[in-house]
C-alpha cells in the first residue's frame, strides 16, 4: 500500500545502547494523525531518508505488515510537495471526553440508581409487600442525603 504522508514532526533520540531512534509524527492522506518509531539499525534505508525531513515535507510511502501484523514503512521517497502540518481538531474541547455538565449528570444517574437498588435491598430485608412508589420515596431520600 502506497501513499503520501506529511511530517508534522521528527525526533532523533540515541538509546543508551548507541542506536538512534526517529519518533515520526505525521499526517496520513486520510487526514489522521499516526506515529512511528524508525530504529537505524532495522530500516536504515527509511532512517536515513526520514533523518533529514522537516514538518511539512511530504513523504511517498510504502507500508508494508511485518511477521507480526503491524504496519511499517517499507519505502520512503521524498517528493518537492510541501503539505500544511495543522493539524484539525475533530472534537469539542480538544477531547471526546465528558464536560463538566455531561459528568455531573452522570454522577447524579449513578447516585439515583445506587439509590434505587439499596431501597429494593431495604424492603427486601424487611420481608414486606410495598409498593414502587414507596421504593421510589425512599430512593429519593437516600439520593437528597448523598447528594447534599
Amino acid at each position: 500500500m502506497t501513499q503520501k504522508i506529511t511530517v508534522l514532526k521528527v525526533d532523533q533520540t540515541t538509546a543508551p545502547k548507541g542506536y538512534k531512534v526517529i519518533d515520526l509524527a505525521y499526517k496520513a492522506s486520510d487526514g489522521k494523525t499516526k506515529a512511528m518509531k524508525i530504529l537505524d539499525f532495522v530500516q536504515r534505508d527509511v532512517y536515513n531518508v526520514l533523518v533529514d525531513s522537516a514538518p511539512g515535507d511530504v513523504l511517498d510511502v510504502t507500508f508494508v505488515k511485518n511477521d507480526k501484523g503491524y504496519w511499517n514503512f517499507g519505502t520512503v521517497a521524498r517528493t518537492d510537495e510541501k503539505g500544511s502540518v495543522e493539524v484539525e481538531q475533530k472534537t469539542k474541547g480538544g477531547g471526546n471526553w465528558e464536560t463538566s455538565e455531561e459528568r455531573a449528570k452522570r454522577q447524579v444517574m449513578i447516585v439515583r440508581q445506587s439509590s434505587i437498588a439499596n431501597a429494593v435491598a431495604y424492603f427486601a430485608s424487611q420481608k414486606e409487600k410495598i409498593g414502587v412508589g414507596e421504593i421510589i420515596q425512599v430512593a429519593k431520600a437516600f439520593e437528597e442525603y448523598v447528594l447534599s
